[in-house]
């Protein structure tokens, strides 16, 4: 005779959960936990006005020994510029149910009204974090191989990322977000609705994005891609609308914030492209170069976490540790930071940062950046969360709408003490 299995007194088992909600979006806000908003006084409805001094006064004559009355030669007075930025708009609209709502006020993990606007605000974190850093960026949130193509549907794209221009970090927790992709120039790879895709799936292994889209748009990606054609994805709408990120003000040898760095070196940032692995010695090279042009303070190094782990080891390997240093701040070689002195007579703070692509490095001081605008982050325009009044009932039916809204920029006041590093590859993945 068959003995009582467990299918049989099924409901004489309790089921258990777990205590709280395990929140598996990364969280990285580096620049903005970094860098303050500016006060409120310094708040702008228009543009903020950053005065700066371009070159100095050059008007010297020089003269010989006995020479007497000199005829001097012209003056040449020191030029300003006035940098010029306004905050770019961004706002995320969510919504959630009555029901939901009433729910969870009986028994839940934690307040559904709470939960819904908590990844809305990590959510938001996020996007701006993308935009400070790459925002502007020529290559997008990260440039395909050659190695696409239809996958299971002629809907269906498998987007694959070049090694260098990965970030696990960036794609994490994207699926369902919608992406345009353009061209090396600023043409959409088909247009209407056939230019939007949804991310589906994300493989961190392989570095692959499953892209679905229309028939037309799909066709479109994959010819593109596999016409050697530099495809870049952007959030939807965000292509030319961004904020600039530090990519792009690092890098840049033109017009911008109304300064034009072709005209006056000090706009300019350092520039460097290596092969093989970021190390130490190459983080001091990078640091001498911005120190030569004026650095004497400490400064931040931003990598991507698997290339913290090459100069974490190299490091750790020149020195030899005592067991009384601190662990933490990274003078072991294995913290959340790796601190060491550098060429401008301060310290240089290497900091593994989630969203950083693996072959790129911005080396700043950071208080040497603003954070300019009209508000930061906030669920109201008024800039009072508390009350949660942000919270509306959608007109004929049973839910709530609220919007989380944002209008700001970054710019680094000293350009030409920074520098953007790019080239390399980690050495493991």
């Amino acid at each position: 005779m068959a003995g009582t299995s467990s299918t049989n007194i099924q409901g004489d088992f309790k089921e258990a959960y777990a205590s709280k909600i395990e929140n598996l979006i990364p969280q990285c806000a580096y620049i903005q936990q970094e860098v303050p908003f500016v006060p409120r006084q310094q708040r702008t409805g228009n543009l903020y006005h950053l005065p700066v001094i371009l070159s100095s006064s050059q008007g010297f004559t020089y003269g010989a020994v006995s020479a007497g009355a000199m005829t001097l030669n012209n003056a040449v007075s020191m030029n300003m510029g006035d940098a010029q930025i306004q905050g770019v708009q961004l706002c995320l609209q969510n919504t959630i149910s009555f029901e939901a709502v009433a729910k969870s006020k009986e028994n839940s993990f934690e307040s559904a009204t709470k939960l819904v606007i908590d990844d809305s605000s990590e959510s938001q974190r996020k996007r701006l974090e993308l935009m400070f850093l790459y925002g502007q960026s020529t290559t997008g949130l990260g440039l395909a191989t050659q190695a696409s193509q239809v996958a299971s549907s002629s809907t269906v794209t498998t987007y694959i990322v070049t090694e260098g221009q990965w970030s696990a970090g960036i794609w994490s927790g994207l699926e369902n977000a919608q992406v345009n992709f353009y061209y090396s120039t600023s043409t959409l790879v088909s247009s209407g609705a056939d230019a939007i895709f949804t991310i589906t799936s994300v493989d961190p292994d392989t570095r692959t994005l499953t892209i679905t889209g229309t028939t037309t748009g799909s066709s479109a990606l994959v010819t593109a891609i596999n016409g050697q054609s530099t495809v870049r994805p952007y959030f939807v709408g965000a292509f030319g609308v961004e904020a600039a990120g530090l990519q792009k003000i690092l890098s840049n040898t033109g017009s911008l914030f109304n300064i034009d760095a072709a005209s006056y070196s000090l706009w300019r940032s350092n520039v460097i492209t290596i092969t093989g692995a970021l190390n130490y010695g190459r983080i001091q090279q990078a640091v001498a170069k911005c120190t030569v042009r004026g650095l004497d303070e400490d400064v931040t190094v931003l990598v991507n976490p698997m290339v913290y782990i090459d100069v974490s080891n190299q490091i750790t390997a020149l020195r030899r540790f005592t067991s009384a240093e601190d662990n933490k701040s990274g003078k072991m070689g294995t913290g959340e930071t790796l601190n060491f002195y550098g060429p401008q007579g301060a310290m240089v703070k290497v900091v593994p940062h989630l969203f950083v692509k693996q072959g790129d490095a911005f080396v700043v001081p950071m208080k040497r950046v603003l954070r300019v605008g009209s508000l930061d982050m906030s669920f109201s325009l008024l800039g009072n969360d508390s009350d949660q009044d942000f919270l509306y009932p959608i007109p004929g039916t049973s839910a709530y709408f609220f919007y989380l809204y944002s209008l700001q920029a970054i710019i680094v006041m000293t350009p030409a003490r920074c520098a953007y590093i790019s080239g390399f590859l980690p050495t493991t993945n």
